[in-house]
């Protein structure tokens, strides 16, 4: 039961940052996750808390790059394959072998190979991490697509290194050609198996989709629970099981570029769940990084005799010497003439969940079965040199690069989405005739702006009031002119002052009111099949008589209804404005469930569907018409036509609760 509070109050840290995250955006998200996980850290439940580090690499990292690997962009990757097998493996070798030697040169006690172990550790650089901090800022494509490629093979990169660097420290002896052999079979036969696993997984997805087996509770376990199959496989070879899943997380790329518009379905749930799931892990990461950074300082001032200061200052220096190597890499090997582009690229070397996996997969114990030497000071400088990765250039980077160009109009994606329901309405109007399915479109359309927003009480009230009195007052008009009688006049005022009543919230007069309708509802139903065992033994004039005045009553019925409902809403459009919006939203939503209740048939249901059809490609043509105009930027245009998709996708899915 401990380990399932643990796992719900992590993810309910993740989730609650990410609202902090979103509402208050200036500040990057994993922030507000570390935040989290220091305010769990004060809770009894996570006291000295400790992830299996065996467990670490392929429930949380083999995911993660799985899914990185599979939406990267193959064709930059192969135009940049030279330039990103520089970064990945040329530069991480080299930043691990000189910060290797800084951190044993200023701290002789951590022994030459455990300072490449946290060399290796704090090398990895992590795009969630660069996509966290750099979210508001236009890092030029190009830089962006380089920065996610170094990071999907340095990941391997440093993780290898830590394993030689741990051999190392295991036999107490170093071969340069026994590592690099040891390199060569762990990288490449890990991409080779990877690769040949990936295959396999591709071709049982293909075969499967062949005999036209589309289902998700069949397709989708099987793409999930492939990065764990292929990391244990590889692992168990005594391969890299990081690129493994890196191959493979490629070879699906591929996969899902040549499906396009096939089993379109499939795909869309396949992104969302592996976009939702990896966010969490993500944000679990770093949660868990606030919520372990008060055990290890505790554990480090118990147990060590170092200072933190002098654990700060050398993760500061390690930090700053890979700045320093890849702002000379940028410039030398990359080929950045500008000053300016070498520095972005090298303050967006940000570290994050790889280098804390990385960390936290160090072994507690020895062979011998003593604790690993100085585990919680290497875990405690990864930890800083992650929070310094991420602060300097949350600090340095706006300033760096310049703002995004300004549009003609400053744009509010809720402000343009209100803009894009009103657009919309007023087409509808112009181009549909007034209907009772129009308005259900126009009520649904108004709803996306205010569904998580309440006018105020009084208003609303005060508005109901307004147009019961309009509906009474065209019963009164129907009366004088003979059209209804007063019997049916009378019946259907109590059932309108009845309806009206039902918008006063919860109420034991409420409840009375709805028991009552149940039961004159059932005692109807006994009443017509007694009527239809009575109506066999009568003369045909009296049924012809019944059934005339059956016909007389229901056609006044629906002419008090239809002519009390089109004025009603005709007054609530002429007196809409942007202050009372919310408020008449809500009536016409009142008026409208009630009239839809006493109307509805097939027909009225197919025109629905086709004024919804109209609404969204008005509202593509109003997003494309913006974008035109410089009025949005392509970023807001993509999110809105995302939002539309959306809006369809459910609509078809729920055609039936938007007619009722």
């Amino acid at each position: 039961m401990s380990s399932l509070s643990i796992i719900l109050l992590l993810l309910g840290g993740v989730v609650i940052a990410n609202v902090f995250a979103i509402k208050f955006p200036r500040i990057p998200q994993a922030f507000y996750q570390i935040s989290i996980g220091l305010g769990l850290s004060l809770l009894p439940l996570f006291q000295h808390f400790e992830l299996k580090p065996e467990l670490f690499f392929m429930m949380i990292v083999a995911p993660i790059i799985f899914n990185e690997a599979q939406n990267t962009s193959r064709r930059a990757l192969a135009k940049n394959i030279l330039a990103t097998l520089s970064l990945a493996i040329v530069l991480v070798g080299l930043t691990i072998v000189v910060t290797g030697f800084l951190a044993h040169t200023f701290l002789p006690e951590l022994s030459l190979a455990l300072a490449f172990a946290l060399a290796a550790i704090v090398t990895p650089t992590d795009t969630v991490a660069v996509s966290s901090v750099t979210k508001n800022l236009p890092i030029p494509e190009s830089m962006m697509n380089m920065l996610e490629n170094e990071s999907l093979f340095n990941d391997a990169s440093g993780i290898v290194g830590l394993n030689l660097a741990l051999t190392a420290f295991a036999s107490g002896t170093f071969s340069i050609n026994e590592g690099l052999n040891a390199f060569n079979a762990s990288f490449f036969g890990g991409l080779l198996i990877g690769g040949f696993l990936g295959l396999i997984f591709v071709r049982i997805r293909l075969t499967l989709l062949s005999w036209h087996i589309e289902d998700t509770a069949v397709m989708i376990p099987i793409e999930i629970i492939t990065p764990f199959l292929i990391y244990f496989i590889s692992e168990e070879f005594g391969f890299s099981g990081i690129l493994a899943v890196v191959a493979a997380g490629l070879i699906h790329g591929v996969q899902k570029d040549r499906l396009r518009l096939s089993s379109t379905k499939l795909q869309f749930v396949s992104s969302s769940l592996w976009k939702v799931l990896t966010d969490a892990l993500n944000g679990f990461v770093f949660v868990v990084l606030g919520l372990t950074l008060p055990t290890v300082t505790l554990d480090l001032f118990k147990g060590s005799g170092f200072n933190s200061l002098i654990l700060f200052a050398i993760s500061l220096g390690i930090y700053a010497v890979m700045t320093l190597m890849r702002f000379l890499w940028a410039r030398f090997a990359l080929n950045m003439s500008s000053i300016k582009d070498n520095l972005t690229f090298a303050l967006s070397g940000i570290h994050g969940t790889i280098t804390l996996s990385m960390a936290y997969s160090l072994p507690l114990i020895t062979i011998s079965g003593a604790p690993f030497p100085m585990r919680n000071e290497i875990i405690f400088m990864a930890a800083l040199v992650i929070l310094i990765s991420m602060i300097v250039p949350t600090l340095l980077l706006p300033r760096l690069i310049p703002k995004k160009n300004e549009l003609a109009i400053p744009e509010n994606t809720s402000h343009v989405r209100s803009k894009m329901v009103v657009y919309t309405v007023e087409q509808l109007n112009m181009t549909t005739v007034p209907s009772p399915e129009r308005q259900i479109v126009i009520e649904t359309l108004y709803n996306q702006q205010n569904f998580l927003k309440r006018p105020k009480k009084n208003d609303f009230y005060e508005l109901l009031e307004k147009t019961q009195e309009i509906e009474e007052n065209i019963l009164r008009e129907l009366l004088s002119s003979g059209q209804v009688s007063e019997k049916m006049v009378t019946w259907y005022e109590k059932f309108l002052v009845t309806t009206y009543q039902s918008t006063r919230g919860f109420s034991l007069k409420n409840l009375f009111m709805h028991l009552k309708f149940y039961l004159l509802r059932l005692f109807k139903k006994l009443a017509i099949k007694k009527g239809k065992r009575a109506l066999s033994q009568v003369t045909e004039d009296q049924k012809s008589a019944f059934k005339k005045y059956y016909s007389s009553t229901k056609d006044e019925f629906i002419l008090m209804e239809e002519s009390g409902y089109q004025a009603a809403i005709t007054y609530l459009t002429s007196i809409t404005t942007v202050e009372n919006s919310m408020t008449v939203t809500m009536v016409r939503q009142f008026l409208s469930v009630r009239h839809r209740r006493s109307f509805s048939n097939e027909t009225e249901l197919i025109s629905q569907n086709n004024i919804f059809i109209s609404a969204f490609q008005l509202e593509y043509n109003f997003v494309q018409l913006q974008l035109e105009q410089n009025l949005i930027s392509r970023e807001t245009a993509n999110s809105l036509r995302e939002q539309i998709s959306y809006d369809e996708m459910v609509y078809m899915q729920n055609t039936d609760s938007f007619s009722s």
